[in-house]
């Protein structure tokens, strides 16, 4: 909760630094939760302002996902069919985006969309740095979080640096522009379970689109909050198949939870001030320990990434769609 907190928080607080507050929506989707994370959750008003909660409530959540924890396909599907904005971020909840990138976004984006013919044959693709287990462990305020990126980003690895340029990496923000979203009907919702989503739909959008451009940000743009101590990449949740995908719209006219009678909500500002523990005394350098740990696992990717086969499947082939229209709301 601190995690999905603090993400809002900074990001709200990008928004008005970047003064776009009347330009930026951020829908966070609650998957089934019996209390509602709108009623838990402590947001500074710049953040309740851009912020909206699509609540999935259980009775459908239990319906939907199968035998999945947690199907993050449907999640992510129902808020962006619910998206208003031209283009689509997809993020999760304990990534931080900063003023960088926020100013990239608003300013640079619209003149590098300008270079192609269509602003619907763009897939960006944002990698993301990792901020220390020890760091977050001990959940400090907002005004030390920002702190600590501000000083300390550029020290950061880049997460999944075995994984680059774009194919099956982890995550920072995905981002389309909206009528891509539609066009492919979203994430393959029979993908209930762990990773390769984003593999399949650019792969999918590779073979139904002409991709201009993919761009990858410099470090110390959006930043993770690590959420375990540092370690070589294990997954303990069943995993989706890793194969290509067979179709470029894999679902049908009801994806994202289309015929769920479902509503964005709003929730209100804290009042007053944000409770937090006390850090131990050992706290910065207990963080300094995790980065120069972060920074040898990151090695040991690198080194991973030039001795492993190199995987020719997840290649795609590039070819030119027919013009067709947006069918978003």
């Amino acid at each position: 909760m601190w995690r999905l907190q603090t993400a809002l928080n900074v990001l709200g607080d990008s928004v008005r630094r970047a003064q776009a507050m009347t330009d930026v929506e951020v829908i966070v989707a609650d998957w089934g939760s019996a209390t509602p994370l709108r009623e838990t959750l402590a947001l500074t008003p710049d953040t309740a302002t851009v912020t909206h909660f699509l609540d999935i409530p259980p009775s459908l959540a239990a319906t939907v996902q199968g035998n999945s924890a947690f199907p993050e396909v449907l999640a992510l599907n129902a808020a962006a069919r619910r998206c208003r904005g031209a283009y689509i971020g997809r993020i999760d909840q304990d990534t931080l985006v900063t003023d960088s990138f926020m100013r990239w976004l608003l300013d640079k984006l619209p003149r590098k969309i300008h270079k192609v013919d269509r602003v619907e044959d763009c897939v960006f693709f944002v990698g993301r740095n990792s901020i220390p287990y020890a760091f977050a462990k001990y959940t400090p305020p907002l005004s030390v979080v920002q702190w600590f990126v501000r000083q300390a980003g550029r020290f950061l690895p880049l997460d999944g640096p075995h994984a680059l340029p774009w194919f099956d990496a982890p995550v920072g923000v995905f981002l389309m522009h909206r009528c891509v979203w539609h066009e492919l009907h979203g994430y393959d919702e029979s993908l209930l379970h762990w990773g390769w989503m984003e593999t399949d739909m650019i792969m999918r959008a590779a073979c139904h689109l002409h991709l201009d451009q993919i761009n990858l940000l410099p470090e110390g743009q959006v930043f993770h909050l690590e959420h375990v101590a540092v370690r070589l990449p294990t997954i303990a949740h069943k995993r989706n198949p890793r194969q290509r995908p067979s179709t470029a719209v894999p679902n049908d006219e009801t994806w994202g939870l289309h015929r769920g009678c479902l509503e964005l909500r709003r929730v209100a500002p804290i009042r007053g001030e944000i409770r937090h523990a006390a850090q131990p005394p050992t706290f910065w350098l207990r963080v300094l320990s995790d980065l120069i740990l972060l920074w040898v696992r990151n090695c040991l990717l690198v080194l991973y990434s030039w001795v492993r086969p190199k995987r020719n499947d997840l290649q795609p082939v590039f070819s030119k769609r027919p013009v067709s229209t947006c069918n978003g709301p």
